[in-house]
């Protein structure tokens, strides 16, 4: 009896031991959809002659991620965007567009983000999870006039439609290795190509419960970069903390739910003048079954 009861406590620890593991890996099904939904709500500060302007900005994306087919390397997939909200006040003025709303679709900003939806991004994910840059096909980049340009890159970067971003569904963990609770790895980001911008981030294994691993993170992010809008070259410096929770699905392998909370200081330098610059965004995204 004696030997049993000790052969049932190694069994069980077996099981709790491997339950306090994760390996990073997509274990998907040909056919399934999922809804990619991603939501920033942001204020920024800008000081200049003595006044402080506020701009309050909000975002949402509402894509669809389709399972094509299963392949050698991986799975062929679709991510397509559905919908996209966008509101700002700017200096008393209002900037608003709803692509299910036709008077925003023939509007202004209707001319720049209408070729963003409706129209799918193709491409294949390994099965580490990775998504293979080479098969990343993207629907043409929006055109906008050169004040605004910077302005809607940003705006489609919180938004996961930034070029180069097939899915946000998806993790880039540096490699497949499993993970013990307490484990952590680093991911580093840096853009040269319009300026200097840099992202390290660190995240952390917390926990590992009802199948999902919940993950915790900080990091920093800085950013030079030249701007030009109305004849104005503008030089912006900026510094960014960046924490949050990212919960990923063991049994898919997808992104659950990831939430991070940006604050940023910086300056912008325009015709000899400095203006301060602060701003707090919360970015949210939610990945679930299609209905």
């Amino acid at each position: 009896m004696k030997k049993n009861v000790l052969v049932l406590m190694a069994v069980a620890a077996g099981f709790a031991a491997t339950a306090q593991t994760f390996k990073p890996a997509v274990k998907l099904e040909a056919g399934k959809k999922y809804n990619v939904n991603t939501v920033t709500k942001a204020n920024m500060t800008q000081e200049a002659m003595g006044q402080t302007m506020e701009i309050p900005i909000e975002t949402s994306a509402y894509q669809l991620l389709e399972i094509k087919a299963a392949a050698a390397e991986g799975y062929q997939s679709a991510s397509t965007t559905q919908r996209i909200v966008f509101s700002a006040s700017v200096m008393g003025q209002e900037m608003n567009y709803d692509s299910d709303k036709k008077e925003d679709r023939e509007g202004k900003m209707g001319e720049t983000m209408n070729n963003m939806v409706g129209k799918p991004t193709t491409f294949t994910v390994g099965k580490d999870g990775k998504i293979i840059e080479k098969t990343v096909v993207k629907p043409e980049a929006p055109k906008a006039e050169a004040g605004q340009a910077d302005m809607m890159s940003g705006m489609l970067s919180n938004m996961g439609l930034a070029q180069g971003i097939a899915s946000p569904a998806f993790n880039l963990f540096p490699d497949n290795k499993e993970m013990k609770i307490g484990d952590t790895f680093v991911e580093s980001v840096s853009d040269e190509k319009d300026g200097k911008t840099k992202t390290t981030t660190t995240y952390k294994l917390a926990a590992i419960k009802d199948g999902i691993a919940e993950f915790e993170f900080t990091g920093n992010g800085s950013i030079e970069k030249k701007m030009e809008t109305q004849g104005m070259e503008m030089n912006v410096v900026s510094a960014t903390k960046l924490s949050g929770m990212m919960l990923v699905d063991i049994a898919t392998g997808l992104l659950s739910k990831k939430t991070t909370t940006t604050e940023t200081t910086g300056n912008i330098e325009v015709s000899g003048m400095q203006i301060p610059i602060t701003g707090k965004a919360t970015t949210t995204v939610e990945v679930a079954p299609a209905k």
